[in-house]
């Protein structure tokens, strides 16, 4: 039976049924209608399913050793050149493996690895270069003293001849011969007077070698070339070079 304020007597009132589903309402969100693939809670990608919250972001990493060992490779051919090349390179191979593992580029990390073995390899031929200079250095001045040896009886002989004939004139290598002076094998020596007889000059050298060539007495000229050389002892000092007299 219908009774004029409601439904039949036994049966819920529509009006007060609680809502079968959210509303459908257009408009209500931008671009969203609740329960359609794509509304609310099941945007794939942005949203995670059923919690209604936005993810957090995911945290980004990258790794400074690719920078370092750029920086270190740069630095290498400036100031301690070994020391930061093997810094250089052991960054970069460091840096490489972890730029890979970051998804990241090895750009720095593959130039500062490059720098460092470069600047290794330029130490390494400077110091072959500056050991072999030495080296040269050691036996040109082993040579000259070799040679040394070799004016100090010759002068001693040339002072000898000056006594006995009041002049240097007429002075050679085979004239200091009577006077006790004969040139070791291996040495050529040559001794000179000026035109007036007034100076001497004795050079000898080491067969073959001309860098070897030394004289004495040194004279002014020597001293203001810079060509003198003071060892003390029996000779006091020689020059290098020839002769400055004709």
């Amino acid at each position: 039976m219908t009774t004029p304020y409601g439904p039949p007597a036994g049966e819920p009132d529509p009006r007060f049924a609680p809502a079968s589903g959210p509303p459908t309402r257009p408009g209500r969100y931008p671009g969203q209608v609740p329960g359609q693939p794509g509304g609310f809670g099941n945007q794939p990608g942005r949203y995670p399913s059923g919690s209604g919250y936005p993810p957090l972001p995911t945290p980004t990493t990258k790794s400074s050793l690719p920078m370092v060992s750029f920086i270190c490779g740069l630095l290498s051919f400036l100031c301690v050149p070994v020391v930061l090349a093997i810094i250089a390179i052991v960054t970069g191979v460091m840096g490489r493996k972890r730029a890979r593992a970051e998804g990241n580029s090895t750009g720095f990390a593959t130039a500062g690895l490059v720098l460092g073995l470069l600047n290794l390899v330029a130490s390494a031929i400077g110091i072959l270069l500056a050991v072999s200079m030495g080296v040269g250095v050691v036996n040109q001045v082993t040579e000259q003293m070799t040679v040394v040896r070799e004016l100090v009886p010759a002068s001693v002989a040339a002072n000898a001849y000056l006594a006995s004939r009041g002049t240097y004139a007429g002075l050679s290598t085979a004239a200091l011969k009577p006077y006790g002076y004969t040139p070791s094998a291996g040495t050529t020596v040559t001794a000179r007077s000026s035109a007036d007889g007034s100076e001497y000059c004795i050079q000898a050298m080491r067969d073959g070698d001309p860098s070897s060539v030394v004289h004495l007495p040194v004279t002014a000229a020597d001293r203001a070339n810079g060509s003198a050389m003071d060892i003390g002892g029996d000779l006091a000092a020689y020059a290098s070079g020839p002769c400055p007299v004709n």
